[in-house]
């Protein structure tokens, strides 16, 4: 089971997110590190334990206000073993980036319809975002009701749940992964424990989504090995 640490880009810092409410989003704290740079904020990441990938959201991009490009660009440049899902919204600047280690996220929110993932898979190799905020679902249901275009990796995004202590939405990554065939489920919001980690683990999903459990210490280096093995 892969896991891969979260990291929210605005305004040149990484904050922390809280129910999908990003207008009140704050600057991180963390125990695991001093600040809220991004470039420190990753190395305390892979100072924790040797993550492979890294979830990044970018929320200046994804809100059309602006972007966090070049701080992507010095990611990159100082983590050379580590592969980015990056997630721009609309506003996509992967072709100014290494894309043999940038995975483009395609969130539901945007609007995105199946005829334009269909495009998009044409041209590169997505991961789709399923994104729900309490029991609705983010997006043209045409795109959740065609799984035919899916690609091969779908993230579960529960966004009410993400930064909170509710647990993941079990309920909505069943009823996904039912539907998604032969497809890797990667699951997002509000995995709080290795509890939560091992529940996961026994419904065979292909990965999880870390960010609060991980600055709190409620998941731990041994938890990570335990569940992600190198």
């Amino acid at each position: 089971m892969l896991l891969i640490p979260v990291i929210d880009l605005s305004a040149g810092q990484v904050v922390h997110a809280i129910a999908g409410k990003r207008d009140s989003y704050q600057n991180i704290q963390s125990p695991l590190c001093k600040g809220s740079c991004p470039l420190t904020v990753v190395e305390a990441m892979l100072n924790l334990y040797p993550f492979r990938v890294c979830y990044i959201a970018d929320l200046d991009a994804i809100r059309e206000q602006g972007d966090n490009a070049s701080i992507i660009s010095e990611i990159l440049q100082r983590f050379p073993t580590l592969t980015i899902w990056l997630d721009t919204g609309k506003n996509s600047y992967l072709d100014e980036l290494p894309t043999n280690r940038v995975r483009h996220i395609l969130g539901s929110e945007t609007g995105i319809s199946s005829e334009d993932l269909a495009g998009c898979k044409a041209r590169s190799m997505p991961i789709l975002s399923l994104d729900f905020l309490e029991d609705s679902f983010i997006g043209q249901q045409e795109l959740l009701d065609r799984n035919e275009q899916w690609p091969d990796k779908i993230i579960v995004m529960s966004l009410s749940h993400v930064g909170t202590d509710k647990g993941p939405d079990f309920e909505k990554i069943l009823e996904i992964k039912k539907r998604s065939e032969h497809r890797q489920i990667f699951v997002a919001g509000g995995v709080r424990n290795e509890g939560d980690l091992q529940t996961l683990f026994n419904l065979n999903v292909a990965g999880v989504l870390l960010a609060t459990a991980l600055h709190s210490g409620k998941i731990s280096h041994s938890d990570l090995e335990k569940y992600d093995p190198k």
